[in-house]
């Protein structure tokens, strides 16, 4: 039997641009690791990935102008280049891989004990990544709602719950052909900024994602849906 992880824990607060400077700031030293980590798991030249990571900037600022002030200020934060902190928002769109997936689940009502609702996922991952894994807490200050999100050092959305109550899980979906889309970490940030289920999955239906994403929403209304998203 082995000693529990602990990850790191990030607190931040302020406006967009102060998120991510804090963030940068505090995850300096991991966030290095993990765009190392980044280049040895693809294969690819750093400058070949923020290029490609490039791409997905028009998208990415059409989508949440407040997500790339965020970047801007992770880049300031940890003294790193924008094309380098877009990178961390674009990991796997960015070289086109595929690095395991995820199984996540959700229950309510008669399903658990007292009729509360459970919602998780596992992390089918190379174990580098725990190397570079943080509980991010961000505390925005304009009016979108408070998060917690298990995600790795540099990249600003994955999975977690708001402070509304509002859960996000997901798996990644491989047996699709990708398309010019938005990279799925902006997306699942901007869904934990949501107050309902039925909101995240309006939203879901509103923008193309790069690539195939089964997504898992609950929310303190006991509300759950699972939702299939595909490129196409």
């Amino acid at each position: 039997m082995t000693a529990a992880h602990t990850f790191p824990y990030i607190e931040v607060t302020g406006t967009a641009y102060e998120l991510g400077f804090q963030h940068g700031e505090q995850a300096a030293a991991l966030i290095q690791r993990y765009l190392l980590w980044t280049e040895r798991l693809t294969g690819l030249s750093r400058d070949t990935l923020c290029r490609n990571a490039l791409v997905f900037l028009p998208l990415i600022e059409r989508f949440s102008p407040a997500y790339l002030e965020e970047v801007r200020g992770l880049a300031a934060g940890a003294a790193i280049s924008f094309e380098e902190a877009l990178l961390c928002q674009a990991r796997a769109e960015a070289a086109y891989s595929r690095e395991g997936g995820c199984s996540a689940f959700a229950l309510t009502g008669e399903a658990t004990a007292g009729g509360q609702t459970l919602a998780g996922q596992n992390q089918d991952l190379q174990p580098e990544f725990s190397d570079v894994a943080i509980l991010l807490h961000v505390k925005p200050t304009d009016g979108r709602p408070r998060a917690l999100m298990f995600t790795f050092a540099g990249q600003l959305g994955y999975v977690g719950m708001n402070q509304t109550g509002l859960c996000l899980n997901a798996n990644a979906l491989y047996d699709y052909r990708w398309q010019l889309g938005l990279p799925k970490y902006p997306m699942k940030r901007v869904l934990l900024e949501q107050t309902t289920v039925e909101a995240g999955v309006e939203l879901l239906t509103r923008h193309r994602l790069c690539s195939a994403n089964n997504i898992v929403l609950a929310d303190a209304r006991g509300h759950l849906a699972d939702v299939e998203v595909r490129p196409e």
